[in-house]
């Protein structure tokens, strides 16, 4: 049984493998479900540095930083217990705690119903005004038709709270602007289901329409509204950054343009609030045309995207400049991006080089996210789920607080997870050292080459257990809590692993309890809670420590054993106070038990004597042989103040001093430039001499074409002056280093030089009567609107540029004294040709070519075949705006089939893009499809299930007026099927039909249809289980459907004048022979009748059942806490499995309740419990 919370929090990036999604920690902090302490947006800004650590002067003296007098200890934990008892029938809640010195908690109980997609159709609100230890019911300040669904907090002012209600199809507002003592409604002329509050303007604020994706705005807390956008993505739209945007007014969206049907494109919106007028950066936006997908994301000092069908996918705008592509110093196939952090002076960044044979390395970029340098290789990394997407997301954890430090789970060769330590943003990387003793204080067992492995942000593990991820706190320097095992790889299981603390940022750890637990800190780090996660087992008592985790007491919270839901304290952990929430049985109603543990510290915490300077020593520092005086790392001293291990209350008014001391330069802070290595001499050497990526087109809007040229990518020499010259020396200062006084010489060194005669490169020579082309980019294959360089050597010569199929027609090329830059707008291939001027028969030429890349490949293939029977799979790869990719634009591509892990190679022809299959067993197979042209390579994967045996119904499509092949866009397709299998669906009668015969549409009834001309649509009738319906019964089955559609003269309407008749049905055996339909065949009106009254009485039976059982029960039970980004969501607890626990309800109307979230989040108390 597992019992969880969710919360929320700012953050993250990544992609899925279909169309590229980014996905970013610090924006999914901010859109996922977290843990019930994230609530609290100013604890949020806190943690992620939206407020930079800095040292406090103005609560220094003594008498301030003294705590406040709290009761003489009583040794005993104090609980105040209450019961929802009121709520028996809710099976959802959602919990809020305001924090910073509030005393307010929000919870909202509700009734979802069980059906998919169902509706929430009760709720209540309850509000406590003194931590939690009493809660008053609110529903008397509603009307009658209140249904509350979900509710979001200001970020800057906790007073003001905004509630959805589903009345009039969530087309209404309740507003609070004074925490909850009173509410007034508004009502809307469109249905919300999100809201972002602008993280200065109390009443700005954004709203979300899921179903029609379009996004609005309002300026006086929820009263009026103007639309901005249609076609929004969700979760893809962004408020403006202070320091960064011009104008608090501005909002960048991600929108799809449905102006350019067929195309598929997505673009970036950047405008100003309340007519979205559009703002200077959206000129830069333009410039990349079509963006992948759910690659939006605004953060910091950066804009993130991935340019549709790109082999180097992600683009980069610092500060709102130019969009440049990144580059990275492995040039391998990126197929998706994690980006880990953004800010501490480097953009931290996951890249999922292949889908086939996948490595995942991790990057460092230079300050403005141009540069990408690895860290470290094989990280590893999970698929996790975000609403119907998987998403790439690398097993990191940046630990807060303390600049540059981030532990990460590395995949050895054999297969093995173990964790690793970096302090200088991925220059150095070492194992964690186990510690000497374990929990009870006796040594560890001895282990040949082990090292302390920790569960990192994976929290649901490969045998299919939960796992809290890491723990810290920016509020808490130094403290991180995990849970993990010391050998050489990393144990899953849940009664094998212990816990333990870090108290110096991860340089030495100690093992404090054995087995899984909830865990939670308080009172500025100096209290620590822990809740064994017992699986299926309640309990009564929860463990405490005052000295981090050094000695633990067990105390008793309950008389009667609970199974723990969650356990969260205030936002920003400096209060003693924590709510513990859960159930006895799944009957039982919710239990809430306000614990205060003030009364078991012995006394307060007297400044200075209680406390001391940390400073920040790295393991490089310990092992040192000459260690420095002070501790630099990244060019600085991090000290901290923090409290004694001295079993003492802080208390809320304690300010913790902080301080970040830029050092003197050493070698240390200097590594080798990108495009450089280090050469066994220390000397850095660089490693490209060619250009090492094709260069970008840059359209300015002058009128001309401008180039990205970077053909050495590092700082040229200087001038020569008096004889001396500055030469760069392939060094640079690590990204996020802050030292200063550099060392002389380390970047540039002076060489002798000759005014007349600057220093160049070392070039080959020609003679005056010959001509010689030379490429400079490695590759001869280019995107279009990318360039290629070349050089020519030779005296005076005529260039010409033509494309081979356009012989007559010429082409513009840049060309800057001998170097040339070519970026045609059309693809194919082309003649570079130099001829001699005084002799034509002097000349060179170089062929080079440009294409489209490949945007996506898609499978198309039945859903389900028959055993040994062969069916045929076709690929469809798409191009620029998603159109369908052909020759002319795609040049020749290669298709590599993978089925079952085999490799099926088909000819070099775009045209051989099937291949036909059969399995001789009956489960299902998996499919992998590559396509590859010269300039891009791309790849889907895809299952098919195998069954004894089939019937199948096709549809012939008659087209009014007719289409072509153009329009057979995989977006077209996919949701032409879905109007067909809507519109089949609601046939009348059909569904009590069907399930008389044992079909269910999406499990034994599919619909299908191929991307060819004639359309036609493919309906298979399949068994649920083995032999199961038999076969008799689908082909009846198949033979109603038919005549179904035959009575009703089967007609659909696709839109954009295009309509489409059914004409000519046929039934088609498992032998491929056409079975006939004689009018005696299928279902008679009485049997019908009779099928109509049965299946009416048996749902009526069915829902009376349900209804009484559920209104005893709880067995379905959620618990939720708050959102995103600038504003608490609500998380979602599951109660019957061992597994992961967050559930992404991103749209707070429950459409992915059943989708589990193995995202680690960083505040509060766990959200899961088990053993």
């Amino acid at each position: 049984m597992k019992f969880c919370i969710v919360g929320f929090f700012i953050g993250f990036l990544v992609f899925d493998h279909s169309h590229g999604k980014i996905f970013s920690t610090e924006f999914q902090e901010a859109q996922k479900l977290s843990k019930p302490t994230l609530v609290s947006l100013n604890s949020v800004a806190d943690e992620f540095g939206n407020q930079p650590l800095q040292k406090f002067k103005k609560f220094l003296t003594r008498q301030r930083r003294s705590p406040p007098s709290v009761k003489a200890p009583t040794k005993q934990l104090k609980v105040d217990k209450f019961d929802l008892g009121n709520d028996t029938s809710h099976n959802q809640a959602l919990i809020h705690w305001s924090g910073n010195y509030s005393h307010v908690i929000f919870i909202l109980t509700r009734r979802k119903d069980h059906s998919p997609g169902g509706k929430i159709t009760q709720s209540t609100l309850w509000r406590s005004d003194d931590y939690g230890v009493i809660y008053e019911n609110q529903q008397n300040l509603f009307d009658g038709n209140t249904i509350l669904q979900s509710y979001f907090v200001c970020p800057t002012n906790k007073s003001k709270v905004v509630f959805i209600d589903t009345y009039n199809h969530s087309g209404r507002v309740w507003v609070s602007t004074d925490e909850g003592a009173s509410y007034l409604h508004h009502d809307i002329q469109f249905t919300i289901n999100k809201i972002e509050f602008h993280p200065d303007q109390q009443d700005w604020l954004l709203g979300y329409d899921k179903n029609a994706q379009t996004l609005y705005a309002s300026q006086n807390l929820a009263r009026t509204w103007t639309r901005l956008q249609t076609g929004v993505t969700k979760d893809r739209y962004f408020w403006y950054i202070k320091g960064v945007d011009e104008q608090n007014t501005a909002v960048h969206m991600e929108y799809r343009d449905f102006n350019v049907f067929p195309q598929t494109r997505y673009a970036i919106k950047s405008c100003l609030v309340p007519n979205c007028i559009p703002t200077a950066f959206q000129a830069k936006c333009d410039k990349l045309e079509n963006i992948d997908m759910d690659s939006l994301v605004v953060q910091n000092n950066f804009t993130f995207v991935q340019q549709a069908g790109a082999r180097e996918k992600l683009y980069v705008s610092y500060r709102r400049g130019d969009f440049f592509r990144a580059r990275f110093d492995k040039t391998n196939e990126q197929t998706d991006f994690h980006i880990v952090s953004s800010n501490s002076g480097t953009v931290v960044t996951g890249v999922k080089h292949s889908i086939l044979g996948p490595q995942t390395d991790l990057y460092f970029s230079d300050s403005n996210g141009k540069y990408f340098t690895i860290g470290i290789s094989n990280v590893r990394y999970f698929a996790r789920k975000s609403g119907d997407d998987e998403v790439f997301t690398v097993d990191i954890h940046g630990v807060k607080a303390v600049t540059g430090t981030f532990i990460a789970n590395v995949r050895t060769q054999t297969g093995q997870n173990q964790t690793r330590i970096t302090s200088d943003h991925g220059r150095t990387w070492q194992y964690l050292k186990p510690p000497k003793l374990d929990y009870n204080g006796n040594l560890q067992q001895s282990c040949t080459k082990c090292s302390l492995n920790l569960h990192v942000a994976m929290s649901q593990t490969k045998s299919g257990y939960y796992m809290p991820g890491m723990l810290s706190k920016a509020t808490i320097p130094g403290l991180i809590i995990s849970h993990g095992s010391i050998g050489r790889t990393l144990i899953d299981a849940p009664s094998l692993v212990s816990l333990f603390i870090s108290n110096d940022a991860g340089q030495t750890w100690r093992e404090v309890r054995d087995k899984r637990h909830l865990f939670v800190a308080a009172d500025h780090g100096a209290m620590l809670v822990a809740v064994k996660m017992i699986f299926l087992k309640p309990i009564t008592s929860l463990f405490f420590s005052n000295d981090v985790g050094h000695t633990w007491t067990e105390h008793q919270f309950s008389k009667e054993a609970i199974n723990v839901d969650g356990l969260l304290t205030e936002p920003g952990e400096y209060t003693h106070k924590f709510t513990l929430f859960g159930h006895r049985n799944y009957r039982d109603h919710w239990k809430l038990f306000a614990l205060d543990l003030s009364p078991l510290v012995p006394r307060n915490c007297s400044f200075p004597e209680d406390f001391e300077t940390w400073t920040f020593t790295t393991q490089r520092d310990q092992v040192s042989q000459n260690p420095s005086p002070v501790s630099c790392n990244l060019g600085m001293v991090q000290k901290f103040e923090r409290v004694r291990a001295t079993h003492c209350l802080i208390g809320l008014e304690y300010k913790r001093s902080t301080s970040k001391v830029a050092c003197n330069c050493s070698h240390q802070d200097y590594e080798c430039a990108f495009g450089y290595f280090m050469l066994p001499t220390g000397q850095c050497s660089i490693n490209h001499p060619k250009i090492d990526n094709i260069g970008d087109v840059i359209d300015d809007g002058d009128g001309d074409e401008d180039y990205d040229t970077w053909e050495y990518p590092y700082p040229e020499s200087s001038d020569c002056v008096n004889g001396k010259q500055q030469v760069f020396s392939g060094f640079r200062k690590i990204p996020g280093d802050i030292c200063v006084n550099e060392l002389a010489g380390m970047q540039f060194k002076n060489v002798n030089c000759s005014p007349t005669t600057p220093l160049q490169r070392t070039t080959s020579t020609t003679p005056p009567s010959t001509v010689k082309l030379t490429l400079l980019n490695k590759t001869s294959e280019a995107q279009i609107g990318q360039e290629l360089h070349f050089s020519v050597l030779g005296s005076e010569f005529d260039l010409t540029v033509r494309r081979t199929v356009e012989p007559g027609e010429k082409v513009e090329s840049k060309l800057n004294k001998s170097v040339g830059a070519l970026a045609p707008k059309k693809p194919g291939d082309y003649e570079i040709r130099a001829v001699n001027k005084r002799d034509h028969s002097i000349s060179d030429t170089l062929i080079v070519s440009f294409w489209y890349a490949i945007e996506e490949v898609h499978i198309y293939h039945p859903p389900v075949v028959e055993v040994n029977i062969y069916y045929n799979v076709t690929a469809a790869v798409t191009t620029k705006f998603g159109l369908v990719g052909t020759e002319s634009l795609l040049g020749p591509v290669d298709y590599y089939w993978i089925k079952d892990d085999q490799f099926q190679i088909t000819p070099h022809s775009s045209s051989q893009n099937s291949a036909r299959f059969r399995h001789d067993d009956v489960k299902d197979h998996s499919l992998v499809i590559i396509a590859k042209n010269k300039v891009s390579k791309s790849s889907s994967h895809s299952r098919v299930s195998v069954k004894e045996y089939l019937e199948t119904l096709i549809l012939p499509f008659q087209c009014s007026p007719p289409i072509n092949s153009t329009m057979l866009t995989h977006a077209w397709l996919q949701e032409l099927s879905q109007i067909v299998t809507t519109k089949i669906s609601k046939l009348p009668q059909l569904s009590d039909l069907m399930k008389g015969e044992g079909i269910i549409l999406g499990v034994n009834f599919h619909v299908f249809i191929p991307p060819a001309l004639p359309l036609n649509a493919s309906i298979y009738f399949s068994p649920e289980t083995k032999n199961n319906p038999p076969r008799d019964r689908l082909l009846k089955a198949a033979k109603i459907v038919y005549k179904l559609i035959i009575t009703k003269q089967l007609t659909i309407d696709v839109g954009n004048g295009v309509t489409m008749k059914v004409v000519n049905p046929y039934i088609v055996n498992g032998e491929g022979n056409v079975e006939e339909v004689t009018s005696g065949s299928g279902t008679s009106g009485g049997i019908i009748a009779l099928y109509v009254i049965l299946s009416i009485i048996l749902v009526c039976l069915v829902v009376y059942v349900a209804r009484k059982y559920i209104s005893q029960s709880r067995w379905s039970a959620y618990f939720l806490t708050s959102h995103p980004r600038n504003t608490p969501f609500r998380p979602i607890v599951k109660r019957n499995e061992d597994t992961a626990p967050f559930a992404d309800d991103e749209f707070r109307d429950d459409d992915e309740l059943g989708n589990m979230d193995g995202m680690v989040t960083d505040q509060g108390g766990t959200l899961q419990f088990q053993a």
